[in-house]
């Protein structure tokens, strides 16, 4: 889509998925996505990984789908429950 302003074109950002305008400034960002179709990326995306603690005072670990059984049958070291499987 094009917008005419002081005698130039220019060209406004289309959303990759539902082909809907939407604000240049979001496409400066970086954004590929409108509004819409970039939150339901995003909760998409969030639902795939979560951070946990392995145990009391331990650091952060991220754990995606995939690694969820391995590393939270590890999380504790004081019960080493994978050994028994």
């Amino acid at each position: 889509m094009t917008n005419e302003k002081d005698g130039v074109q220019k060209m406004r950002p289309v959303c990759v998925v539902c082909s809907e305008v939407y604000a240049s400034a979001r496409r400066r960002a970086g954004y590929r996505l409108c509004m819409v179709c970039g939150e339901e990326a995003a909760r998409t995306e969030r639902k795939s990984w979560t951070v946990i603690s392995t145990y009391n005072k331990g650091a952060y670990q991220f754990v995606t789908t995939s690694a969820a059984a391995q590393t939270l049958r590890e999380t504790n070291p004081k019960d080493p429950r994978w050994v028994n499987d």
